[in-house]
């Protein structure tokens, strides 16, 4: 009888480590990343999320409800974006009404200078290494410029996506 219930008492032992042992390969396979692309969709309707933060400052956007997009009031417009870990490249893409505008698109650089590239159409996608670029805080920092921008343009953002790539 007493080695029946060591028996009994050794089994709920392993039961125990085995389901707290998977418990933590549970919690530990929810927080790294395990594909190549990490894809952010920005709100256009908040300024802030758990991985980006930006167009802002806010006094420079207006949220336009009945298209759902995002106008540009003035410029430049700053965006940042979480970066968990080693990324070599990110890409931006996305859909805007520039009426006739060319955006730039910079991301800042170690060096603090930063790195353009030009969008003329509506419809883009961009790629940036990230070599030399400036991680603070475990983010990147984007620069939106409209150096033409006047306050009777109608610049529209109707979609981006951030997408970091291994």
């Amino acid at each position: 009888m007493l080695l029946d219930a060591q028996k009994i008492i050794h089994l709920f032992r392993y039961f125990w480590l085995l389901l707290a042992f998977s418990c933590g390969l549970y919690i530990l396979s929810q927080n790294i990343i395990h594909s190549r692309d990490l894809s952010y969709q920005l709100n256009l309707q908040e300024n802030i999320s758990q991985n980006l933060e930006g167009l802002y400052p806010v006094q420079r956007t207006s949220y336009q409800a009945d298209t759902q997009s995002l106008q540009i009031l003035a410029e430049p417009l700053y965006l940042q974006a979480y970066v968990p870990v080693k990324f070599k490249q990110v890409q931006l893409s996305g859909h805007w009404f520039l009426n006739n505008q060319i955006l730039d698109i910079g991301l800042k650089q170690k060096d603090a200078t930063w790195v353009w590239q030009k969008v003329s159409n509506d419809d883009f996608v961009l790629t940036f290494a990230l070599d030399n670029a400036q991680i603070t805080n475990n983010k990147l920092e984007f620069i939106f410029s409209l150096p033409n921008l006047t306050p009777t343009d109608q610049v529209m953002l109707k979609d981006l996506v951030i997408t970091l790539k291994r």
